[in-house]
């Protein structure tokens, strides 16, 4: 059963290829129409787009007294801008009040670590 189902899914695969292939030979002929479509869809979207951002800018310049800047920062502005934030980090990380004493432990000259290693 688990045979028929493989052999089912590799022909529909093999239909599938046949089907795209068969699509790609033929976009040579629809592409013109459609690029001029698509163009003309991109375009209308564009306008309608600036005119909402016109609008919103004058709801906001309405507000306040100096324009507002529909402009987006750049990637290097944005990175920039976070790298150089004044507080990155908590106000308690790297607490200098704290005080605390270490212990340093002296090298023990008897033992040799190779031979721990070896006998292991």
């Amino acid at each position: 059963m688990l045979d028929y189902m493989i052999a089912f899914a590799l022909i529909l695969l093999i239909l599938g290829h046949a089907l795209l292939i068969r699509g790609c030979f033929k976009i040579n002929e629809t592409l013109p129409t459609e690029s001029g479509y698509i163009t003309t869809e991109i375009r209308s979207v564009s306008s309608v787009l600036d005119e909402v951002a016109d609008l919103l800018n004058e709801l906001l310049n309405s507000g306040s007294g100096k324009p507002v800047s529909t402009q987006q920062p750049t990637i290097i502005e944005a990175l920039v801008n976070s790298f150089l934030n004044p507080t990155p980090m908590d106000a308690e990380h790297g607490d200098t009040q704290k005080q605390e004493e270490w212990t340093v432990h002296s090298a023990d000259p008897t033992t040799n670590p190779l031979q721990s290693i070896e006998s292991n």
